[in-house]
């Protein structure tokens, strides 16, 4: 049987908030959906790493989301996702264990095996055929999120 492949939530908790999108972010089916807190108190798909991760959007498949569109958005520290590898290949004996940044590559939100700036991303799995890994947000980053959410 084919081994169907799902990105998205794979395992672990699903603690989650309602949030509202900003306008004219694609959500697209091959692609994660890691987001951060805008300005305005609106989530908007994380475009690189530098940036302090949110959560999962659990969305549909939009081109470009509507301003004001409610959004359920996954913020347990538990959770693991399945994501596209955009840059690098994974291998288990380089990756399996280590941080990674996020990249945004024409609508496609993936992990960059190759750069290591910021590690947003702790790699818990992945598969070198298919080239995916299971991702977990690294405690410290769900750390500072929350310690400067009150400034």
């Amino acid at each position: 049987m084919e081994k169907l492949l799902k990105f998205g939530h794979v395992r672990g908790g699903k603690t989650s908030t309602p949030v509202v999108l900003t306008a004219a972010d694609a959500y697209v089916a091959n692609s994660a959906s890691f987001v951060v807190i805008a300005a305005a108190g609106t989530a908007t798909k994380v475009a690189a790493s530098g940036t302090i991760i949110f959560g999962w959007a659990e969305t549909e498949v939009v081109a470009s989301v509507v301003a004001g569109t409610p959004c359920n958005v996954i913020i347990d520290p538990s959770a693991v996702y399945r994501i596209p590898v955009v840059a690098g290949t994974y291998t288990p004996a380089k990756y399996l264990g280590r941080g990674c940044d996020i990249v945004l590559s024409g609508n496609i939100q993936g992990a960059d095996l190759t750069a290591h700036t910021d590690d947003v991303l702790l790699i818990v799995g992945g598969d070198a055929t298919l080239n995916y890994v299971d991702v977990m947000v690294v405690p410290a980053v769900r750390v500072a999120a929350t310690l400067g959410a009150g400034e």
